[in-house]
């Protein structure tokens, strides 16, 4: 019977090394001048996981904290939709692919402020979870968060408790938010899309 070949724990934290375990199983990641981090970019299957959360609209709405909303989630103005000017692009609603267009534009922003703000290795999944997070809450939101600072300091073991801090819209606690918040501490720690 021969015995499987696992990861070493110790001295092997490399992005490869960790993907599909829970990262509390590891030493804390690599941190470098310049995190190879920066050169990674939203997977399709992260793209994916986002798009479940923000099911497609084609018509202006007010999201669950009260934003004036198209689209995958783009934000067209804080508050509600209320006929204000930058409401007029999308007065007469948006086709899927202008949808999709608006989606690429959204994600590329959160994904450059993830990369520009988390100074450890991750992996692929660690990467879209931030991505997913950043997408909902905001760049600014993410680059002055707790979560941000655990990642950086590699207190994998804080992960999943500071996700589930973020699940409050409009001043309540949203259910969909606590099942989002519990998603992305997953794929972020177990890699589970």
């Amino acid at each position: 019977m021969t015995t499987p070949a696992f990861p070493s724990p110790s001295g092997s934290s490399t992005a490869s090394s960790r993907l599909g375990a829970t990262n509390a199983c590891f030493d804390a990641p690599k941190k470098s001048t310049i995190s190879a981090s920066r050169s990674l970019s939203l997977s399709p299957k992260g793209g994916a996981f986002i798009r479940h959360w923000k099911a497609f609209e084609g018509n202006l709405y007010s999201d669950i904290a009260g934003h004036c909303t198209i689209g995958y989630g783009h934000l067209v103005h804080h508050n509600a939709c209320d006929g204000r000017s930058s409401e007029g692009a999308f007065k007469n609603g948006i086709t899927c692919a202008q949808g999709a267009a608006l989606f690429l534009t959204d994600s590329g922003d959160k994904v450059n402020a993830v990369r520009n703000s988390v100074g450890v290795e991750l992996t692929q999944f660690e990467f879209d979870a931030l991505v997913s997070f950043t997408y909902n809450f905001g760049g600014p939101a993410f680059t002055h968060s707790t979560l941000l600072v655990l990642v950086n300091s590699g207190q994998w073991t804080k992960i999943r408790a500071e996700f589930m801090k973020w699940v409050h819209a409009g001043g309540k606690i949203s259910k969909g938010l606590i099942n989002r918040r519990k998603a992305e501490a997953d794929l972020f720690l177990l890699g589970i899309y």
